[in-house]
């Protein structure tokens, strides 16, 4: 058991230190390996170290030298963050994890080089989006389908609800990357799918720098007429000096985005949402947020 999350970190990272043939790190979200390094480094000088280690590191590769590996995702929201744990970690291999879900698994990582190919030999496949339904091999590189389940356990045509984009072949076999999910928020009618949220989060992150997590969420504290609206949070170690013109920044990157939907620019122009709004918050608010998302993800 662990009395603090100070404490799950130190005796953690202490464990990973003294395993020196580490060679292979998988984690979920690529954020967990960001905290996970933020709390190395400040750590760093009181941790209990082999003498083997370095008294300093720049990256990872420099600390676990046969860590030939990470495994994590890498597509939608958690793109952004893959440059990031690049540069934390060095010279070491990131591997995308493909789509999987409880229901079944839909691709698996093949190639260093290449997008996931889809587990044909696990389930039958198929996939829909405007133009129709569509057998494997009937995709089309460029398109993106929302993917349909036929399982052996007996799940017939189940509309997953995730959204991926074909990217190639190999052998024949398409390769994929998980785009979003065929979801949308829906305050009053603007019908923000998870497809936008993410773009409009990317554009943020063009324009924010030394930030530790970035969310988009709507916030409607009740009937009050024209309260409701969108929030960006940005996690950071320490309030920018320039707080106000990278709020602004983030706003404007992002709410162009928001924009291309006419339902939500509608929204704004008749009071019925707010413009949206940037709050800066501390890399312990982000630990809590991801328990409690974790948390409900396990209820569900």
């Amino acid at each position: 058991s662990f009395r603090s999350p100070e404490d799950f970190f130190r005796k953690t990272l202490e464990q990973l230190i003294a395993a020196k043939t580490l060679s292979m790190v998988s984690v979920w979200s690529p954020t967990f390996l960001i905290s996970l390094d933020a709390r190395l480094r400040e750590m760093w000088a009181d941790l209990k170290k082999p003498s083997s280690v370095p008294a300093r590191f720049e990256t990872w590769d420099e600390i676990w030298p046969n860590l030939r590996m990470i495994s994590m995702w890498t597509d939608a929201s958690a793109a952004a963050f893959v440059p990031q744990v690049r540069s934390i970690t060095g010279n070491i291999p990131v591997q995308g994890k493909g789509l999987l879900a409880t229901e079944g698994i839909t691709s698996i990582p093949i190639l260093h080089d290449m997008d996931p190919v889809i587990a044909y030999r696990s389930h039958f496949f198929e996939f829909r989006n405007e133009r129709g339904i569509f057998r494997l091999d009937e995709l089309q590189a460029g398109e993106s389908y929302e993917v349909i389940l036929t399982t052996g356990g007996g799940l017939v045509r189940y509309a997953t609800g995730d959204i991926v984009t074909v990217t190639g072949f190999m052998r024949r076999v398409p390769t994929i990357r998980f785009k979003a999910r065929n979801e949308f928020s829906d305050l009053v009618g603007e019908k923000i799918s998870e497809e936008a949220g993410l773009a409009a989060i990317h554009r943020a992150l063009k324009v924010c720098h030394g930030i530790c997590g970035i969310f988009l969420r709507h916030a409607d504290p009740g009937a009050k007429m024209g309260a409701a609206g969108y929030e960006l949070l940005l996690f950071v170690e320490s309030v920018p000096e320039n707080a106000p013109s990278v709020a602004s920044a983030a706003t404007q990157a992002a709410t162009e985005i928001l924009e291309q939907n006419p339902y939500y620019t509608l929204a704004i122009q008749t009071g019925q949402l707010r413009n949206l709004r940037v709050r800066f918050l501390g890399r312990d608010a982000l630990e809590k947020m991801q328990k409690k998302l974790a948390a409900q993800a396990k209820r569900e």
